[in-house]
Order: structure tokens, then sequence, then C-alpha cells
């Protein structure tokens, strides 16, 4: 074929729908891996093509490029099947890892809205649920091998353009000596090798693709004005003070007829009134505040009741706890929006649960175990605070979902961000029990209430499995002094979902999260926020009938194996697309910690 046809070719496909490049590491090398994704109506299945071998971590990521690309696009992504045909160029065709995801979803985003793509551009990072954009491998090698084979624009994830690792060194305290650990930065020479651009989040990663502006500040303005919305409305909450003071007063009636457990008594109480204050301190802490200062009170009474009247005790709990779950029972029947139900039930399921476990302890004691009474109280308790948190989260409003057929539907997209969670914990050996753990807990727990029958609980659970699966991908890897950055991009993916309405769970979150430091606790709670959002799209679209699509993207065949790459995206001129807001913040880049398995080739 005549060069000049051949470049004609190329510059035409230069802009094309459901294709992107990214990269992987083949014997210390770097080589372009083109990625073709194919959509139609279908259930959410994602088939691979064109690869002789990959892992379980290649295969879970790719699943979530592709479902977080569909959420991404605003489509239902269990209602669509993906075809996603890999074609390493030059190479073997075995991968191994989860870099190439982004690239995956930028494909399928294409495919899915018809946007075309600049075929000059080239990807990694790892598309976590969320979409949230982590870390990969191999960052030097892969801009060299950007820069070869003649891409314009290397896109990677952000904070990945420093190189970190840790080191001991002595340092002395007094006339003493010791090894402290200390974590050393060096600079990666990216943008010397070919431009760049970082990314946080699969939007940011399409607005580059597609050649569009995008302004993070805006967004970041428009979430902390839904923010505003949300905790600008009203809760009752004068009746759930008025219970927390009365077993403030019952606590500290019996610590002056029991002066031998005053001390925990009045411990109990005063913990108590410091949540009472924080609740009239800030108002929108109270639905969380207020039930933990009855818990606080009622355990040390529960115990002390149960050690100087266990007769007594066990009818004055029995009998408070069924006329509380039964007012709980009636009060979640009656709340509609989505969040609010399934939270609520899933509260009085927990505190059933707490109820059971508590009578076991309690027949313990009743046997001769003194230390099961400690043990009964903390349960007890904790289902009167789990029952009064159900009925902070009461409207009046008719529930408008199939609750069985939501809970189902997101069963599968949490499942799978669980799963993924969970394995590429193992991958990369950053563990965290309590995100990774608590959400397997949690699935585990909408399951055993799923096979109860009971949705609404169940539908709890997963969005609660699915808000610490959320908060391990937008933090990973914990790395010190990096979560201010990571956290600005995770706020800017949650503008994309997040809307103000008037659900008691969504405004408690945000106050909480509000109050809360920099930290784990607070991207968690707005993780909640997320997830919730997320839970809410999914029953929308599990309301729907399924639709086939007027238009299934149709792409050329992928090329087939050959010596040489079949394309020349250097054809295409792109200037560097730098956000301002993003520029800002790069210089916030500060020391953490680098685990090697993180810069395993994928």
């Amino acid at each position: 074929m005549p060069r000049a046809l051949v470049l004609l070719l190329l510059a035409a496909l230069a802009y094309g729908q459901g294709t992107a490049y990214g990269l992987a590491i083949y014997d210390g090398r770097a080589v372009p891996v083109q990625v073709a994704v194919y959509v139609g109506p279908g259930n959410g299945t994602v088939e691979i093509k064109g690869l002789d071998y990959y892992d379980l971590t290649f295969y879970y990521s790719t699943i979530s490029a592709c479902w977080e690309a569909a959420i991404a696009a605003g489509v239902d992504p269990l209602a669509l099947n993906y075809t996603v045909v890999i074609n390493p160029l030059n190479a073997s065709r075995a991968l191994v890892g989860t870099s190439l995801s982004l690239t995956v979803a930028v494909a399928a985003y294409s495919a899915i809205t018809h946007t075309p793509l600049n075929a000059s551009i080239i990807y990694t990072g790892t598309l976590a649920p969320g979409g949230v954009v982590d870390f990969v491998g191999g960052l030097v090698e892969k801009a060299q091998g950007a820069r070869q084979y003649g891409f314009k624009l290397f896109v990677y994830p952000v904070l990945q353009h420093y190189d970190y690792k840790i080191v001991w060194k002595p340092k002395l305290y007094g006339v003493y000596g010791a090894l402290v650990e200390r974590v050393e930065r060096r600079p990666l020479p990216l943008a010397e090798i070919v431009p760049v651009e970082e990314v946080g989040n699969i939007y940011q990663a399409v607005a580059i693709a597609a050649g569009a502006a995008y302004n993070l500040t805006a967004n970041l303005e428009r979430l902390g004005q839904a923010a505003e919305t949300v905790l600008n409305s009203a809760t009752p909450i004068d009746a759930v003070e008025k219970e927390a003071l009365l077993f403030v007063n019952k606590t500290l009636r019996l610590a002056a007829l029991y002066p031998q457990y005053a001390d925990v008594l009045r411990r109990g109480a005063a913990q108590a009134l410091a949540y009472v204050q924080v609740a009239k301190n800030n108002t929108d802490l109270a639905t969380e505040a207020l039930p933990r200062a009855i818990a606080e009170a009622a355990t040390p009474y529960f115990y002390v009741r149960m050690l100087t009247d266990p007769q007594g005790a066990e009818v004055e709990i029995a009998t408070y706890l069924a006329a509380l779950l039964e007012l709980a029972d009636a009060v979640a029947n009656n709340t509609a929006p989505l969040c609010d139900m399934a939270y609520a039930h899933m509260y009085i399921h927990t505190a059933q649960v707490y109820m059971r476990d508590a009578g076991l302890d309690y027949a313990y004691y009743k046997m001769g175990f003194i230390d099961s009474a400690a043990q009964a109280a903390y349960k007890y308790a904790q289902a009167v605070y789990y029952l009064w948190k159900s009925l902070l989260y009461y409207t009046h409003s008719a529930e408008p979902y199939d609750i069985e057929k939501a809970a189902a539907s997101l069963r599968r997209y949490v499942e799978q961000a669980v799963r993924y969670a969970d394995m590429y914990s193992k991958a990369t050996d950053i563990i965290s029990p309590q995100l990774v753990g608590n959400a397997a807990l949690n699935y585990a727990r909408g399951e055993i209430a799923m096979r109860q029958g009971n949705y609404k609980a169940a539908l709890g659970y997963y969005i609660e499995a699915l808000a610490y699966a959320l908060t391990y991908f937008a933090l990973h890897p914990a790395f010190p002094n990096t979560t201010d950055v990571k956290y600005l991009h995770y706020l800017d993916a949650l503008s994309h979902v997040v809307r103000p309405d008037g659900q008691v769970s969504l405004r408690e979150n945000l106050a909480i999260a509000a109050a809360a430091p920099l930290n784990e606790t607070k991207l968690l709670y707005l993780a909640r926020v997320h997830a919730c959002q997320i839970a809410e799209r999914w029953a929308n679209w599990s309301q729907a009938p399924a639709q086939p699509h007027a238009q299934v993207t149709a792409l050329p065949k992928p090329p087939q194996r050959q010596e040489e790459p079949p394309y020349a995206p250097a054809l295409v001129a792109l200037a560097p697309l730098l956000f301002p807001a993003l520029r800002r913040i790069q210089n916030v880049h500060t020391k953490y910690r680098v685990y090697k398995k993180h810069k395993k080739s994928t």
C-alpha cells in the first residue's frame, strides 16, 4: 500500500470510538497495548478476548473498568454486555495485574457514549470502584515506551511522579542513639521523557481523552453547595434527647443506691452527657451523638441492674427492648428515601443480632459466669443504640422501589467491589483489616439478610460494605502525607454523583465527615454518602424495564498479530492538557511509604 495512503488512513483513525491505548511491561520494556471495547444490550457480562493468559486481578479490574465507565456515562452497567479485545503489540499475549484497567475504562466510556478519542494519548492506571485511579508500577519504563512509540501524551495516576523508599537512619536522643524510619523521595523524570498528565479519577481521564475542558475547582464548589443544602435541613431529635437525659438520671439514681458501683455508673453518665452536649453544639451530629449517649448510659445501668437485681433487670430490659423494637419496626416500614430505609432496617436487623447474643451471654451469667454480665449489658446497650438510630430515620412517604430487585441489582456491584478489594490488597500487600475486612463482613451480613428475605436490611448491609470498599480504594496506598491529594481527587469523583436530598443518613454522614480531621474516618463517612448515591442509581436502574439500545458501538476488527505495530499514533499532534487546579496542588506531594510490590510491572 502506498505510504501516503497509509498515513491518510492512520490520520482518519486518530479519533476513533471504543479504542484506547495502554502500556504493559515485557522483559523490562514497555510496549503499547491496544484495547477495543464493544458494547451491546445485555446483563453486565464482561468477556475478554485476544489474550492467551490473564490472572484474576486483571479480570476483576477489567469488570470494574467497564462498569465504572457505564456509571460515569450515566448508564446502567447491568444493561450492557462488554467485549474487551486486548491486543499487545509486538509482545506475548499474557497480562497480569490491574494497570490496563484505566485504558479499558476510557475505551468503554467511548464505546458507550460514542465519544471520539485521541489515539495519540496512552494511559496507565488502576481503575477502582468509585471511579478513582490507583497506583501502578514501572512508570519510567512506560514513559520511555510512550515516547518510543510516538505517543504525544502519557496519562498516569496522580502522586506517581515521585519514587519513594523507606530507609533507616541513626538519630541521637540525648546520649542514646537509635535507628529511625525515614522516607526518601526521588523525583521521576517522566515529564522529561514525554508530555504527561496526572489523573485521580475516571472523569478526569475521559475529559483528557476527548480533549474536553475540565474544572476541578468548580466541581468541588458544586459539591460543597450540595453539602451545605443537606446540612441546612432539619431533623426531629427532641424525643431522643429526652431519652438520653432520662437514662442519665436513672444511672445517677442507681449510683446513689449502690455506692460500690458509683464510679462506673457516673462515668457512663458523664460520657452520655458529653454526647448530649455534642448534639447541642452541632445539631447535624445529633442523629449519631444522641443514640450514642443513650448507649453510654445504658451499658453501666444494665450491668449494675443485672448484678444487683437479676430478675428485675431481665424483665426491665426485655420489656424496654420489645417496645422499642415494635416502634422501630413500625417507623422503618414508613421510611421512604432509599438509604434511610435501608439503614433503618439494617440497624433493626443488627439490633436483633445483638439482642440474641446478649440473651446468650445473660444465660451464661445466670449459670455462674460472672464476666458474661458485662458482655450482656454492652450488647443490650448496643441494641438500644441501633434501635434509636433507626427511629431517627423516620419520614412520612410511600416506598417507591421494588426492594428485592434493587437489593439483588446492587448486590452484584458490591460483590465485585468487595472481591476486587480483597484481591487487590493481597496483590499489593497493603492489607487493611478495618476496611477490606469490614467490607467483607457487611457483605456477608447482607447475604444472610437476603437468605432471610429481609431485603431492606440486606440493601443497608450492601451499602455499608460498598462504603468500606470505596474507602479502601480512595486511600490506597495508605502512605503518610498523601491523604490530602487523594482526598481532593476523591471529592472530585464524588461531585459527579452526589445530589442534595432530605435523607437523614446523608446529612449525618456529611456532618461527621465535616467534623473529622483529614483521615480514614473522614473518607469513610464521605464514602457512605458515595455508596448511598450509587445505590440510588442502581435502584432506579433496576426498576426500569430493559430497553435495547438503538445503536451498538461498531468498531473495526482489532489488528491481527504482527511483528511491527500496525499504527502510528504520533501522526496526531496534541498539546498536553493541564488543569490549573491540579497544577496548584502538585506541590503538596510530600513523603509517604512505598511498598516494593507497588513497583511490580503489570
